[in-house]
């Protein structure tokens, strides 16, 4: 069957669960695959071994970092790295970041990509920022780039957010200010919020939504504070007594082991309590 050029491509990669995540939800309403940019079609040997390299440097930095003194100096690395600046009306300048977008294009990642995307005539809907920015560097268009986080460091945006014509999704509005303040024009962002499976969400009415967060509410608020304001959107909330549930998930890279170790034991007293 010849590729249908009006269905996008979906895109993410393994580094973390969250591009992942947002990525398949897109796929799922698109009825197309969700693909890893670093694996055929979309990636050729050197995206493996560059991504590959990637992983093998940035999780053990991540994961290092938590450690006690020892991990000092890798925190202060992996602030560098990361860091998103305060304030600031222009920031489009290019940073290490967007500098080493551009070396790894002339190095070659990315173009397989670019290829795939000029073969098929397809759009790319990417959940990485690096998708879409290394197909552009070889030359591609029509792409499309869903931001996963409430905050981005620069590294997100084009190096030359002017001559970019890569359109924004963002889940927030601090993340809406942040891409524009990059030097992405504002009608290349869209404020959309982040993709979640039609499971959680229902389409339009929401059905499944409203029952999740309705029973959540009834667990919750057992003074029935909210729930009664709530009801006449949400519809009846059930009671329900019985204790809490608290889930502290753990991206891939695993830097907020050492958080959620801290709040097991500041919640050590209270639960042998069985409060």
């Amino acid at each position: 069957m010849p590729p249908d050029p009006s269905r996008p491509i979906v895109a993410a990669i393994d580094m973390g669960y969250g591009h992942l995540r947002a990525a398949a939800p897109l796929a799922d309403a698109l009825g197309v695959p969700m693909l890893r940019m670093d694996l055929p079609p979309l990636g050729d040997a050197r995206d493996a071994w560059f991504w590959r390299r990637t992983r093998a440097v940035y999780e053990p930095l991540t994961r290092w970092s938590q450690i006690g003194l020892v991990g000092a100096p890798l925190r202060a690395l992996l602030g560098r790295i990361t860091a998103i600046p305060e304030g600031g009306v222009d920031l489009s300048a290019p940073t290490a970041g967007t500098r080493w977008m551009e070396r790894a294009a002339r190095g070659g990642a990315g173009r397989a990509l670019a290829e795939h995307l000029r073969r098929t005539r397809a759009p790319l809907l990417s959940t990485f920022y690096a998708a879409p920015i290394l197909a552009e560097l070889h030359g591609a268009e029509r792409l499309h780039c869903v931001v996963t986080d409430a905050d981005v460091n620069r590294v997100w945006a084009p190096p030359d957010p002017a001559r970019s014509r890569i359109r924004y999704y963002v889940p927030s509005e601090p993340a809406l200010r942040r891409i524009e303040s990059y030097g992405v024009a504002p009608e290349r962002i869209r404020l959309t919020g982040f993709p979640l499976p039609h499971e959680l969400v229902g389409g339009r009415k929401m059905t499944p939504l409203k029952a999740n967060l309705a029973a959540r509410l009834g667990r919750l608020d057992p003074g029935r504070t909210v729930a009664h304001l709530a009801a006449a959107e949400l519809g009846a909330v059930p009671r329900d007594e019985s204790p809490a549930l608290i889930t502290f998930a753990i991206g891939g890279a695993g830097a907020q082991a050492a958080i959620a170790t801290k709040l097991l034991r500041a919640l050590a007293r209270p639960l042998r309590a069985g409060r």
